[in-house]
């Protein structure tokens, strides 16, 4: 059954993601070598500077990646992996994610040098899910919004509303 179920996920999440999972970690390695690039950036962009502007420094290293979508759990990342799925495969996302839930440390209760590289936390894997949601069922770019002048419009002239 465990198979099955991240089976379903493999084949719900970009094709060249590999989840490793098990009982006491959810890992992302693609995920991983992004946080290991951004990690090495930090380290040699930001070492040197104040640490008032060290927040700022990480923000501009780390910046590429969110934009690239490569960042697990962005709006990126989400727009970049599930904007042109239905709304039947972003649920069976959604679901095959809730799986992994039970396997995902919780990120309270361990300290950041227990996290490994790529590691999904219950927090991030819980994001993640809120914001597929969101995609699902609330996003503009998936869903058309139709203003009640356009729908009396479109009823008066019958005919089906545009979208704006």
């Amino acid at each position: 059954m465990r198979t099955l179920v991240f089976g379903l996920l493999a084949a719900m999440m970009p094709a060249h993601a590999e989840i490793i999972t098990s009982d006491d970690a959810v890992i992302d390695t693609d995920y991983a070598i992004v946080e290991k690039a951004i990690d090495k950036a930090r380290e040699s962009e930001c070492k040197k500077v104040p640490v008032v502007k060290r927040l700022d420094c990480f923000t501009r290293v780390e910046r590429p990646y969110r934009i690239d979508g490569r960042i697990r759990g962005t709006p990126e990342y989400l727009a970049k992996h599930f904007i042109n799925k239905s709304d039947e495969d972003i649920t069976r996302a959604i679901e095959a994610i809730e799986t992994q839930l039970q396997n995902a440390k919780d990120a309270d209760l361990y300290s950041s040098d227990e996290i490994q590289p790529g590691e999904l936390t219950q927090f991030k894997l819980k994001y993640e899910i809120n914001q597929l949601i969101y995609l699902r069922d609330h996003d503009p770019d998936r869903h058309c919004v139709i203003s009640l002048d356009e729908k009396q419009k479109a009823f008066i002239e019958s005919r089906e509303p545009e979208c704006e």
